[in-house]
């Protein structure tokens, strides 16, 4: 069965250095499923030099606030350096999934909106108990993003600027629906 086991180091910058490296979790090894998950606050693109990595999604960059990168590798292990422009604050979680098959990780979408409910379209799941993992960021200031029905609150990035939280949970096979998380915020969230 797979768990995921999140940085404890997770690192958070402001816009005086656009770069941010993170650390892998304890115990990481090559062929496991590692991802970094990035968000930033204010309008950004993403780019990472590290090698051996795949960009799996990223939002537009839209306005004047948030963007998101999500980026998997099964074949190196260390340090994720990720680069980011024009943001005032910028996260960064590493998370190491034991026991995923790799080479079947079903990846979905990213979506951003300027309203306080986070929408994430539901994904087809292949087979019974696997992981679903969710992220969500929300900028200006957000205090709190509800957790959706069933999951756990897997890792938090270390911010007073924004807000950044890992789900995750057991999921049976089939469709998934959508999954709503709910900011106290109106402003973009991801």
């Amino acid at each position: 069965m797979s768990a995921v086991i999140a940085d404890s180091n997770s690192a958070a910058t402001s816009g005086t250095s656009k770069d941010l490296t993170v650390t892998a979790p304890a115990g990481s090894t090559i062929g496991e499923a590692l991802i970094v998950i990035a968000f930033a606050d204010n309008s950004t693109d993403f780019s990472s030099s590290t090698t051996g990595w795949t960009l799996r999604a990223t939002t537009t960059k839209v306005g004047g606030d948030g963007q998101i990168a999500v980026y998997s590798t099964n074949t190196v292990n260390g340090e994720f350096e990720v680069t980011g422009s024009d943001f005032q604050t910028m996260t960064a979680i590493y998370l190491r999934v034991t026991g995923a098959d790799y080479d079947n990780i079903v990846w979905g979408t990213t979506v951003q909106g300027a309203a306080t409910n986070i929408v994430i379209p539901g994904i087809t799941i292949p087979e019974a108990d696997c992981l679903e993992i969710l992220s969500a960021g929300s900028d200006n200031g957000s205090t709190n993003l509800t957790t959706p029905a069933g999951f756990s609150i897997t890792a938090t990035a270390p911010t007073t600027q924004d807000k950044h939280v890992i789900y995750d949970k057991l999921t049976a096979s089939g469709a998934t629906g959508t999954r709503t998380v709910v900011s106290d915020q109106s402003t973009r969230r991801n």
